[in-house]
Order: structure tokens, then C-alpha cells, then sequence
């Protein structure tokens, strides 16, 4: 146990979505996040693909669009200059997808791990409640390689996201990318260990 001090600071917890807070589950596992590549692929690169064509666990989403596109012969420059096509057009699907279809769509083929809503809500509780003043704020967000909106469609589709922070924070695949996908590369292989 952490013993606090009676003028504690702010604190930040972050959590990573897919395999922390959240599981693939089912015959659409994950479908949206999958739908929202494939149609990004086609609609900028013309590629008719889908991301389990490379291994990508611990991936971040610009790096999954790398590793795809390398995978299918296209020149990483080519990649690099459509990155921000790219990203946009898999956030564009998966506002669309959620507008006609509803926020179930986001959904489809994940679950929250076991114990995750009781600990949010613990989180939540402490935050909010009484004394938070004396003994600093307690900020929850999300550490992940998802791009931002579908890390969030996907705590919402659960009925997670109010147990957030408000407004949202944390950081993103939208933020960052490693600049090197060769494993050899000792940035990659620090990143990955301290993923």
C-alpha cells in the first residue's frame, strides 16, 4: 500500500485496451478495429487486405498500417507520406459504422476482461469522492496503440467510458509511431519490452 502524505500529488493510472482492459471474442472478434484497416488499405493504398497477414500483437496502429503495406510490396516512403490519409480514413469508418449502425457496432467481438468495470469503478469512486482535494486528483485515461477515437468507441460500446476521467486523456497510436520496424533496431526492442 501506497501511504499518502496529507498534501499528496495529482496522480495518472493508464491502461492499454486490447488484452488489459479488453478481449477479442467470437466469430467477429474485434471487428470493427479490423473493418476500419481493411477499409483504410483499400481506400488509400487500393490494397484488398486485412491485418492478420503479419504478426501485429503489441503493435501500434500506424505500425500495423507499416507492416501491412511492407508485407504487400509498397515502398515505406509511399506509406509514410499516406499516413495521415490512412489513419483519418479508418477514423472516418468507424465514426460512420457508429452513426448507422450505433455505438454496438464498436462492440462486436470484444468483451471487458473479468474484474475491469469493478476496478474502473473503484478508480472512479476514489477520484470523485470525498477528500480528493487534500489528498490530490486521481486521472484515468488510456495508454494504447489504438488510434484515439476507436480506443474510446470501444470503452463506450461497453459502457466503460464513464468511468474515465473527463474529458478524455491519454496517449495514443495516433501520437506516436516507432520510426524503425526492423527488430534488430534496439529502439524497436526497448519499446516493445517496456510496452
Amino acid at each position: 500500500p501506497i501511504k499518502a502524505s496529507s498534501a499528496m500529488a495529482n496522480v495518472l493510472v493508464t491502461f492499454d485496451v486490447d488484452g488489459t482492459l479488453i478481449e477479442s471474442a467470437g466469430d467477429d472478434a474485434n471487428r470493427m478495429h479490423k473493418e476500419a484497416f481493411a477499409h483504410a488499405f483499400k481506400s488509400v493504398l487500393g490494397l484488398d487486405t486485412g491485418i492478420d497477414c503479419v504478426p501485429h500483437h503489441g503493435f501500434t496502429d500506424p505500425l500495423i498500417l507499416l507492416a501491412v503495406a511492407l508485407h504487400h510490396g509498397i515502398e515505406e516512403a509511399r506509406v509514410r507520406a499516406c499516413f495521415g490519409e490512412l489513419k483519418q480514413s479508418m477514423i472516418d469508418y468507424v465514426r460512420a459504422k457508429t452513426e448507422t449502425e450505433g455505438i454496438a457496432f464498436a462492440g462486436k467481438g470484444i468483451r471487458a476482461l473479468p474484474g475491469v468495470e469493478d476496478l474502473l469503478k473503484r478508480l472512479k469512486a476514489k477520484s470523485d469522492g470525498d477528500g480528493a482535494k487534500q489528498r490530490g486528483r486521481l486521472f484515468v485515461g488510456l495508454g494504447t496503440g489504438n488510434l484515439e477515437p476507436i480506443g474510446w468507441l470501444k470503452m463506450e460500446s461497453l459502457g466503460l467510458k464513464p468511468l474515465f476521467t473527463s474529458p478524455p486523456l491519454g496517449g495514443f497510436g495516433t501520437d506516436f509511431m516507432v520510426e524503425a520496424l526492423q527488430p534488430h533496431n534496439p529502439q524497436f526492442s526497448r519499446f516493445f519490452s517496456i510496452s
